[in-house]
């Protein structure tokens, strides 16, 4: 059934005061942390409106269709591989989710390490290090951070 078992009450003595079965015990139990596991009102109307929890709504249904029936009339060339493909929006970047993916993890901006003094591509142009190792340093040795007036080189 569940991982509840059944309930033995004694008194100060040791004398056995009362006992619940196993089904009492978990109704004891569900009772008491109800608010554990329900939803507040407001969430259920999250929920409800979001369409994600109730698979067989006509809402849930009929907004999986219309996403369906949308055409892919867009032609778009891959940011990151220049690849062409058909999608539903004009807006559209990359021709699939591993293009953007890549694209947003390669170095593009060119900073210089604020202790080795190396220059370096990096993710974010905010960077103001090459390597945790250089940063360790820096912290290790008691400099001050060093000021957001970073010169960047390149984009």
């Amino acid at each position: 059934m569940s991982g509840i078992f059944p309930i033995k009450i004694y008194d100060a003595e040791g004398k056995l005061k009362k006992t619940y079965d196993q089904k009492e015990a978990v109704e004891i139990y569900e009772k008491n942390n109800k608010h554990i596991w329900t939803l507040t009102e407001t969430e259920k109307r999250y929920w409800k409106g979001l369409g994600a929890w109730d698979k067989d709504s006509s809402s849930y249904t009929a907004n999986i269709k219309a996403r369906e029936a949308r055409p892919f009339k867009y032609e778009i060339e891959c940011n990151f591989c220049g690849k062409k493909s058909m999608k539903q929006s004009e807006t559209s970047k990359y021709c699939d989710n591993n293009c953007r993916a890549r694209y947003h993890q390669v170095p593009r901006h060119k900073i210089i390490c604020q202790t080795c003094q190396q220059e370096t591509m990096m993710r974010k142009k905010s960077a103001l290090y090459c390597s945790r190792s250089c940063q360790a340093k820096r912290y290790r040795i008691g400099e001050p951070y060093p000021k957001k007036d970073v010169i960047l080189l390149a984009k």
